[in-house]
């Protein structure tokens, strides 16, 4: 049979699937509070004085919590890439958002390093955690970054080089850094922080008063099979990346599918989209319909399993073990499992 699409084809239709957004309550509760993140840069601190750099009122933080591949980064990239413009002269005064990941094997200097890159500021050579984060504050005052998103932000709690007696004192260290970041005179830094649930456990203490009273917590919460939203969720986007594929979807709303899906992606929203993408790609190679038996073949194909072990295939689906075809594709993206 020959191919409907040809390679490039096929490239610019997941291109497209993946540009789309999907309108989800995840993605309108991040983009409403990094919204309003942004439009606190209007805020003045002295109303009798004009707007400048310096008067302006502190900044904040939001923080997204969600297990991993459950959509929060591309929630969040998307939510900055739609960032109303900014009126005159603001405009020419505030450089573009930017992302960073924070460092695997993290330390102070090193998150310095990385907040210091995307403005072209890199040291030559490394300079040691202080100085590299006077660096940071004196150039993010002169730059004035619209708002920076941090990504994996878990990994501030495991700093190299700490005993894990003085882990709690470190954490401690870093986050006064961030707060530092929120309070700069000079351009007071909106931040949003992205992670797992380990950083919001360690952000209720006690001793983090002092940063939580600048946070605003989102918490994604994984789906369940059992929640007629998630499902619902699943078959508008699955609805929606056919149109752009111009494909039908041979797949009955009131079936146990969904639940399937939700199964096979480990209850992962951001995966479960994934998921459809692909299954639509590899339909879009012969036919012009997408069915389970696309879904089926994927799963297949990335986790190698027996259609027993297949929670498209297998009759006893809510028995099969969910988290293989995660593991596999953390994998494949060179991600520990």
């Amino acid at each position: 049979m020959s191919k409907r699409l040809s390679e490039a084809d096929t490239a610019s239709l997941a291109e497209a699937m993946l540009q789309s957004p999907l309108d989800t309550a995840d993605l309108n509760t991040i983009q409403d509070a990094i919204n309003r993140l942004d439009h606190a840069l209007l805020v003045r601190r002295d109303p009798d004085e004009p707007w400048s750099p310096k008067n302006r009122q502190t900044a904040k933080a939001v923080v997204v919590i969600a297990p991993a591949r459950t959509g929060k980064t591309y929630c969040i990239d998307y939510a900055v890439r739609h960032l109303s413009p900014l009126p005159a002269p603001l405009n020419e005064q505030v450089a573009a958002p930017f992302a960073v990941t924070a460092p695997s094997f993290f330390t102070i200097e090193e998150l310095g390093r990385s907040l210091l890159a995307p403005m072209n500021l890199l040291p030559a050579r490394a300079l040691g955690a202080g100085m590299t984060m006077s660096r940071l504050y004196t150039r993010v005052g002169l730059k004035r970054p619209r708002l920076v998103h941090i990504d994996e932000f878990q990994r501030v709690l495991t700093p190299e080089r700490v005993a894990p007696s003085r882990r709690q004192e470190a954490q401690v260290k870093i986050f006064s850094h961030i707060r530092d970041l929120l309070d700069l005179a000079t351009w007071p830094l909106p931040l949003v922080l992205s992670g797992t649930r380990a950083l919001q456990e360690v952000l209720e203490r006690p001793d983090m008063d002092f940063i939580r009273e600048r946070c605003t917590f989102i918490e994604l919460k994984p789906m369940s099979i059992d929640n007629a939203d998630d499902r619902l969720d699943l078959a508008d986007a699955l609805d929606a990346y056919g149109e752009i594929a111009q494909m039908r979807i041979g797949i009955e709303k009131k079936t146990d599918f969904f639940g399937r899906l939700i199964l096979a992606s480990n209850y992962n929203r951001g995966l479960a989209f994934e998921v459809c993408r692909e299954a639509i790609l590899l339909a879009a190679q012969v036919d012009d319909m997408v069915g389970p038996e696309h879904f089926a073949a994927f799963y297949a194909r990335k986790v190698g399993c027996l259609p027993t072990a297949n929670p498209f295939l297998a009759s006893n689906w809510k028995l099969v073990t969910p988290g293989a075809l995660f593991a596999e594709l953390l994998s494949e993206r060179g991600v520990k499992k």
